[in-house]
């Protein structure tokens, strides 16, 4: 981490510096206090597909999946081709917003309306 500051000290305007030192910071379960860091590096690059895939990736951390899809998407949308961070992750995040209880009860209410249409 004393690499990343010292980083950031030398070239402030370096979004990767904030963006791995936050990094750094999720690494030790420290979701708070790593979201600033990704906050300050999307302000120096904000039309950066690799800086809004990682921060997707700090709302996975984070637990927070319905902000990383939004997230990882918007970085799908800034580069489509080979973008394999947010699409990988992007696909766990999918998974993961289907096993919450919410999407779980929407899921089997859509598929008992289904099964009551084919019995009826």
């Amino acid at each position: 981490m004393g690499w990343y500051a010292r980083g950031m000290k030398l070239d402030p305007h370096n979004s990767y510096n904030y963006l791995r030192y936050g990094m750094c910071l999720d690494w030790l379960e420290k979701h708070d206090e790593a979201g600033p860091y990704f906050n300050h590096a999307d302000a120096l690059d904000p039309k950066g597909y690799y800086t809004a895939a990682n921060i997707g990736w700090h709302y996975i951390q984070a637990g927070n999946y319905a902000a990383a899809r939004s997230w990882l998407e918007r970085s799908l949308r800034l580069e489509w081709h080979g973008n394999d961070i947010a699409r990988s992750y992007l696909d766990i995040v999918e998974r993961k917003l289907v096993e919450t209880p919410p999407a779980r009860a929407f899921c089997r209410r859509v598929f008992e309306r289904k099964y009551q249409q084919i019995e009826g």
